[in-house]
C-alpha cells in the first residue's frame, strides 16, 4: 500500500512572483525627467496583462491595483476591511449546529464610480463574479471554486444537475468489479513506477532473480503487487475507484453540444438592490471572504462593449481578454498608455477616497539588481529593492529612505514530478540543494531558510518544524541507487545512469541572464555535485516570460521561483490534484483530501493540524523544497517624496500601494 502516501483558488489570488526583472529604464535611455508632478515607481517586468480577471504576475497586479477597486481589501493584520464595499456575514444552521448556508452580503458604498464617470452599481458585481464563474475561465481567481449555491448548475448549464448527480452517484455505488479491479492495477502500475524495484519487492516479501531485465522484473512485481493489493486492501481502493468512476459517468452524462443557455444566472449571487449583492455558499468555507473581498468590481459597460444588449454572454470571454491590455476600474488612477515598458497613469478625479494628490504615475521595469542605483541616480523615486543588508545600508548612507517589512510568501525550488517520476530521485536532488549559504550570501540578515512550503508569518506554520533534507551528496547519492542508478566510469569520467541512460536534467531560474537570483547559487553547486557523480545539469538562465511559459508547458524539471501568499494559508490551488498552479504535477489522494478537509471548517486548531499534516506529506512526495522566507525592502527618495505622507506602517499584507492617493511630492 505504498500508494497510501501519493496519490486546486488562486490561492489565493495565485501569482508566481518570480524574483527575476528586465532591465529598461526608458525615460532615463531618452535622457528625459518626466514631467512635473510624476511620481516614478519602480516595477518588474511587466508582460501587459492587467486585466482584473486574467492577470498573472504581481507586476502586471500593481498596475491593477492602481486602476481598480476590490470589493474588499486587507488592513495591515490581514483582516479583510471595507473598500468599494462594505459587508456582513450571515450563517443559516440545522438544529444540530451544522451550517448549512453562509451569506455573505455586499453593499457598495454611495457615491462609488468609475474613472470614466460611470456609476458602480451591483450589476457590475454580478459581471465580474460571473466572469470569475463562467464555463471557460482559465484565470487564477478561485472564485469559481467556491461551494456558490447554484454554480454547477451555471458551469454546466444543468438545472437537473443535482438531480444528475445524486443519479450518478446510486449508480457509482454500483460499481462493477471490473471497473474496480482496473483501477488497482493502475494504482498497482503507478507505485511500481515511483518506487524503486528493490523497495516493492520488500514490501512484497518477494527475492528477485538477478538474470531478469528491468522490464521483466517491473512486469513481474506489478502483477504481483496488484495480486496483493487486491486480495488484503480491496476495501481501501474500493473509494477510490468509486470516486473514479463517478467522475468518469458525470463526465459523459454532462458532455455533449449545447444549442442554447438553459442557465443563465448563477441562484445563490441575488442582487438585492442597486447597491447590494448577496453571495450565498453551501455549508461553511473560512477563507470565501478573502476570495470574494479580492473580486475587482469591473465595468460590464466597458468589458462587454459590442456583446448583445452590452451584457456577459455565458461561454464567451474573448471581448474581455482582448481588452486586457487597456484596463479601466474605480481605483485612484487612469491607464493611459503602455509603451517601451512604462506605464503612464493619471489621477481618477472620482476615485472614492479622494483625487491623489500626485498628478501623475510613471510605472518603470527595471532589473532588480540596479534598482537602488536608479533610485539612487533619481531616475526613480521609490520601489521595492531586492531586501540585502548591503542595500539598506547603502540606501541609508545615501540619505534614503529605507523600510523592510515581511515578504507575504516564500521562495522555493520546484520538481516537476511527470519529468522526474521517481520520488527517490527527487528526494536526492533536495539533498543537493544547499540552502544556507546561498540565502546567507544573497540577502544576509534580511531573510531566513524555511522548512515548509508556507510563509513562516502564517497562523498555520508549524513552529517545530524541521530540516526534512539537508545538504548531503552522500545520501543524494544513496537515492539515486536506490531509484536504480549505478555509477560507473566511462573514458576515466563516472556515469551516473539506469539503464545505458545518464541522468540528465533542466533547471530554469530567472536571473536575467547573470544569475541574479537566491536560488543561482544553489543550482550551480547542485551542478558541480551532479557532474562528480556522473550526472548532467543544464541550468537556464532565462527572463521571467521564458521561465514562466516554461512552467506552462512543464518543460523545467526543476525550477526557482516564489510564492505569494494571500491572508488565508489554504493551499489547494497548489498541491491538489489538477489544480491551475499545481506546476509539480502532483496528484496525492490523501493530500487532497486534507486539504478538503482544512478548508471545510473555520475551527483554526483544527486547521492547523490538518495543514501540518498536509505539508508532511508534501515533503514526502520530495516536489519542493522551501528556499526562503525574506523581507521586502521599500526605498524612496525622501527629497521626492513627502515622508509625511507615507503610511504609517507597512506590513506583508499592506503596502504603500493602498495609500497611493494620499502621497504627495515636495514641491
Amino acid at each position: 500500500m505504498l500508494n497510501m502516501l501519493k496519490r486546486i483558488k488562486k490561492q489565493n489570488t495565485l501569482f508566481i512572483a518570480v524574483l527575476v526583472f528586465s532591465l529598461c529604464f526608458s525615460l532615463v535611455a531618452c535622457g528625459k525627467k518626466p514631467v512635473a508632478e510624476t511620481l516614478v515607481i519602480g516595477n518588474g517586468q511587466m508582460s501587459g496583462v492587467f486585466s482584473p480577471f486574467f492577470s498573472e504576475t504581481a507586476d502586471d497586479q500593481v498596475i491593477v491595483d492602481l486602476t481598480s477597486m476590490s470589493l474588499l481589501r486587507p488592513d495591515v493584520d490581514g483582516e479583510p476591511q471595507d473598500y468599494a464595499a462594505s459587508f456582513e456575514i450571515e450563517e443559516e444552521k440545522d438544529l444540530s449546529g451544522e451550517t448549512l448556508y453562509t451569506t455573505y452580503r455586499f453593499e457598495l458604498k454611495e457615491n462609488l464610480y468609475f474613472s470614466d464617470g460611470e456609476p458602480v452599481t451591483s450589476d457590475d458585481v454580478i459581471f465580474s463574479i460571473k466572469v470569475l464563474c463562467d464555463p471557460t475561465y482559465n484565470g487564477l481567481s478561485a472564485v469559481g471554486t467556491l461551494p456558490i449555491k447554484g454554480l454547477q448548475e451555471y458551469k454546466y448549464d444543468r438545472p437537473d444537475y443535482q438531480d444528475l448527480v445524486a443519479s450518478i452517484e446510486a449508480e457509482a455505488d454500483e460499481i462493477p468489479d471490473a471497473y474496480v479491479e482496473e483501477y488497482i492495477m493502475e494504482m498497482a502500475k503507478a507505485d511500481v513506477a515511483a518506487y524503486s524495484l528493490e523497495e516493492i519487492a520488500s514490501y512484497l516479501g518477494i527475492e528477485l532473480d538477478p538474470s531478469l531485465s528491468d522490464e521483466e522484473a517491473t512486469n513481474l512485481l506489478t502483477d504481483a503487487y496488484y495480486q496483493f493489493e487486491s486480495e488484503y486492501y480491496y476495501d481501501y481502493y474500493l473509494d477510490g475507484a468509486k470516486a473514479a468512476y463517478f467522475d468518469e459517468l458525470l463526465s459523459e452524462r454532462l458532455s455533449g453540444p449545447k444549442d442554447s443557455i438553459l442557465v443563465s444566472e448563477i441562484s445563490g449571487v441575488k442582487k438585492v438592490d442597486e447597491r447590494t449583492v448577496e453571495v450565498v455558499l453551501v455549508g461553511s468555507n473560512p477563507g470565501a471572504i478573502f476570495e470574494l473581498g479580492d473580486i475587482v468590481v469591473a465595468p460590464e459597460h466597458y468589458y462587454c462593449e459590442g456583446e448583445e444588449d452590452g451584457k456577459l454572454t455565458k461561454g464567451s470571454l474573448d471581448n474581455i481578454r482582448q481588452r486586457s491590455g487597456r484596463p479601466l476600474g474605480a481605483g485612484p488612477y487612469i491607464f493611459q498608455s503602455y509603451e517601451n515598458n512604462v506605464v503612464s497613469l493619471t489621477a481618477n478625479e472620482n476615485y472614492l477616497l479622494g483625487k491623489p494628490e500626485t498628478a501623475n504615475l510613471k510605472v518603470v521595469a527595471s532589473n532588480a539588481a540596479n534598482m537602488l542605483d536608479a533610485i539612487m541616480l533619481e531616475d526613480i523615486d521609490i520601489a521595492q529593492v531586492p531586501a540585502t543588508e548591503e542595500n539598506r545600508l547603502k540606501a541609508e548612507g545615501n540619505g534614503l529612505a529605507a523600510e523592510n517589512f515581511e515578504f507575504p510568501g516564500y521562495g522555493y525550488i520546484g520538481i516537476n514530478s511527470t519529468n522526474v517520476s521517481d520520488t527517490d530521485v527527487r528526494k536526492g536532488l533536495l539533498c543537493l540543494m544547499n540552502r544556507e549559504p546561498a540565502v546567507n550570501t544573497y540577502f544576509g540578515i534580511m531573510a531566513e531558510v524555511i522548512e515548509r512550503p508556507l510563509s513562516k508569518s502564517s497562523w498555520a506554520y508549524p513552529q517545530d518544524a524541521e530540516a526534512v533534507y539537508s545538504y548531503d551528496p552522500e545520501q543524494a547519492l544513496s537515492y539515486f541507487q536506490r531509484a536504480g542508478y549505478e555509477q560507473t566510469m566511462e573514458k576515466g569520467k563516472p556515469l551516473l545512469a539506469r539503464d545505458g541512460i545518464q541522468l540528465s536534467l533542466m533547471a530554469g531560474v530567472g536571473g536575467e541572464g547573470i544569475m541574479d537570483h537566491p536560488a543561482a547559487l544553489v543550482f550551480t553547486q547542485m551542478k558541480t555535485d551532479l557532474e562528480q557523480m556522473g550526472a548532467d545539469l543544464e541550468i537556464v538562465d532565462t527572463d521571467m516570460s521564458v521561465l514562466v511559459e516554461g512552467l506552462y508547458q512543464g518543460s523545467w524539471d526543476l525550477w526557482a521561483a516564489s510564492w505569494e501568499l494571500p491572508e488565508d494559508p489554504d493551499m489547494s490551488s497548489r498541491y491538489m490534484t489538477g489544480a491551475e498552479g499545481n506546476y509539480y504535477g502532483l496528484s496525492n489522494a490523501e493530500i487532497d483530501a486534507l486539504l478538503q478537509e482544512a478548508s471545510s471548517t473555520v475551527n483554526i486548531e483544527v486547521r492547523k493540524e490538518l495543514y501540518k499534516e498536509a505539508m508532511e506529506r508534501i515533503m514526502d512526495e520530495a516536489i519542493e523544497l522551501p528556499l526562503y522566507q525574506r523581507q521586502n525592502l521599500l526605498v524612496y527618495n525622501p527629497e521626492v517624496v513627502d515622508s509625511t505622507s507615507m503610511p504609517g506602517e507597512l506590513t506583508e499584507y499592506y503596502n504603500y500601494l493602498q495609500e497611493i492617493h494620499k502621497i504627495r511630492l515636495i514641491k
